[in-house]
């Protein structure tokens, strides 16, 4: 494989990757493959907002859009699996949860509804997709690819000196920024892969993934904050917001523990 065409073969392969996946959920809808499709339009994502900010190019930045777009839409179903699978957990020692649970299986339903509407009207991306491909041809030297891979790493390393375990937001900024640094070496895997391989990238998902259980945790403590205080419940919830609250605490303490390994993942040419 040439070099300069590492991000137009991903581009491709990321494309098809998400019209299968998305032909394969409308077929044989499942929470699993909402995932997959969800994991797919991430991906694809990564190589678009990579070309974009190389390329400055507004075709690129649109098509980024409405892909986005499309992802958003799966966002709410992955938040409602999580929490009902989270107090499902805790149904046994909380009787009083069963009613919120019922709450969480109907919205469920309601927005795996949408979301299959959605499925079948197709991902409506060709032409888009055509436009943004064709605006991609450019080669882009690999080395310019490793400075923008540079200059993600050093804003999380940014966002690193300012975490505050008393301040959740911190913890998700550089989750974010984390985020397009993750994506974006899975993106220039082929070019990287002495410096960051297949063990690295685990790694930096399971370090990313400690960021977003923390963030979980938070919206499902809100959704059922929001659900007691509409049903005057919140007195009787008492102990489970307590135990929420501790479990937050304490992932925010384990992810604290390894935050300083952020540093060891990738090492920056600052000559540069």
């Amino acid at each position: 494989m040439a070099e300069t065409d590492i991000l137009l073969r991903a581009f491709d392969a990321r494309w098809r990757r998400l019209r299968k996946e998305w032909d394969r959920t409308r077929s044989k809808y499942s929470g699993d493959s909402v995932h997959e499709l969800r994991v797919a339009s991430r991906r694809l994502i990564a190589v678009l907002d990579t070309l974009r900010n190389l390329l400055k190019d507004s075709v690129l930045r649109d098509c980024r859009r409405r892909v986005k777009k499309s992802l958003d839409a799966f966002g709410p179903l992955r938040d409602v699996h999580v929490q009902r699978s989270h107090i499902s957990t805790m149904m046994a020692r909380y009787p009083q949860l069963e009613a919120f649970e019922k709450s969480l299986a109907s919205k469920e339903d309601r927005t795996a509804r949408k979301v299959q509407k959605l499925l079948k009207q197709g991902p409506g991306l060709g032409h888009s997709m055509a436009q943004a491909r064709r605006h991609s041809r450019k080669q882009i030297h690999p080395e310019t690819i490793l400075k923008f891979i540079d200059k993600r790493f050093l804003k999380v390393l940014e966002l690193e000196a300012r975490l505050d375990p008393s301040d959740s937001q911190t913890i998700h900024e550089m989750r974010l920024a984390f985020k397009k640094f993750r994506y974006t070496c899975e993106v220039a895997q082929p070019i990287i892969s002495k410096r960051a391989g297949a063990k690295q990238l685990k790694q930096f998902r399971a370090f990313q993934t400690m960021m977003g259980d923390i963030q979980d945790m938070e919206i499902l403590s809100e959704a059922l904050s929001k659900w007691a205080r509409k049903r005057g419940v919140e007195q009787e919830l008492a102990p489970v917001f307590e135990e929420l609250k501790s479990e937050r605490e304490r992932r925010i303490e384990t992810f604290m523990a390894s935050a300083g390994k952020v540093h060891s993942f990738w090492k920056p040419d600052l000559k540069k």
